[in-house]
C-alpha cells in the first residue's frame, strides 16, 4: 500500500506542475526522474512518506513534496520565478491523488536557495522548496 500511495502522489503532483504557467518558464519539463540529457532550465520533485496512523480511522500518510528548481545562467531569479511558479501550483491546492483522499490541503514549509550547486558537471542555480501533505486510503 505505501508504494501505491507514493506512485499516486507522485502523479498527482506531476499533474499539478505541468501546466503551461510552469512549463513556459520550464523549458525542460517537470519530472520525478530527469534524465541525463535534460534541458534547462527544469523542475525535479520528490516525494517521500511516513505513516501517521492511529489519528482517525483508516491508513493515514503524511508525503513531504521536495521540489527542485534548476536554472543555468546569470543570476538566481529566473530560477527564483520558476520555484515562485511551483509553489503558486502546490501551496493550499487540493490534489486528486488516485485511490486515497487528500485530508486538508498542501502545506508550504520552506525554501532553501542552494548558493554552490553543480549538475552533471555544469554550475547550475537551485532553489528547494518542501510542501508537507495527507492522504488517507479511500
Amino acid at each position: 500500500m505505501t508504494y501505491q500511495a507514493l506512485d499516486a502522489v507522485s502523479a498527482a503532483v506531476y499533474t499539478a506542475l505541468n501546466v503551461p504557467a510552469v512549463t513556459a518558464l520550464a523549458t525542460g519539463g517537470v519530472s520525478d526522474d530527469p534524465s541525463q540529457g535534460t534541458v534547462f532550465p527544469f523542475i525535479w520533485f520528490e516525494v517521500r512518506m511516513s505513516n501517521v496512523g492511529g489519528l482517525g480511522s483508516g491508513e493515514l500518510r503524511e508525503v513531504e513534496v521536495v521540489v527542485h528548481s534548476f536554472t543555468k545562467g546569470n543570476g538566481l531569479r529566473p530560477t527564483q520565478q520558476l520555484d515562485a511558479q511551483a509553489q503558486a501550483q502546490l501551496t493550499h491546492q487540493q490534489l486528486v491523488i488516485s485511490g486515497y483522499e487528500h485530508c486538508a490541503s498542501v502545506f508550504y514549509d520552506d525554501t532553501v536557495s542552494v548558493p554552490v550547486s553543480e549538475l552533471n558537471g555544469e554550475k547550475v542555480h537551485e532553489v528547494v522548496s518542501s510542501f508537507r501533505l495527507v492522504v488517507q486510503g479511500a
